[in-house]
């Protein structure tokens, strides 16, 4: 049996890990993307950012990131601030969506509305 997909020529996975799950509270704490040109991964970015807001000990259990790390990694340069973070974000995500990108993750609607909330403060 044969079966064929057509795939978007552009997907690009977006994931970000946060400082707890209140989307109008909480901030996210580190950005991921992978862009696949026509199944092939082309790209893959990650960054960190500060958060302004302090991080739930059950989301530093998930993703293991404590307030004092991304704050190493802050003072080395590291990681941006929590504005910073979420503008260069901001950025990739406007510059994959005008060349025509699907967007595939975990949870891309949670993803999406943390960042952009943030974005709104």
């Amino acid at each position: 049996m044969n079966l064929w997909y057509e795939f978007p020529a552009l997907m690009v996975g977006f994931d970000i890990e946060s400082t707890g799950l209140d989307t109008e509270v909480d901030e996210p704490i580190s950005y991921g993307f992978a862009a696949y040109e026509n199944g092939e991964l082309v790209s893959e970015e990650e960054f960190f950012a500060l958060p302004s807001v302090a991080i739930h000990p059950a989301a530093e259990k998930v993703h293991g990131w404590s307030r004092s790390k991304l704050e190493e990694l802050h003072v080395a340069g590291e990681a941006h601030s929590a504005v910073a973070g979420v503008a260069r974000a901001a950025q990739r995500l406007r510059a994959f969506h005008a060349q025509g990108a699907h967007f595939i993750g975990a949870y891309p609607e949670y993803d999406f509305r943390m960042t952009t909330s943030l974005l709104r403060r």
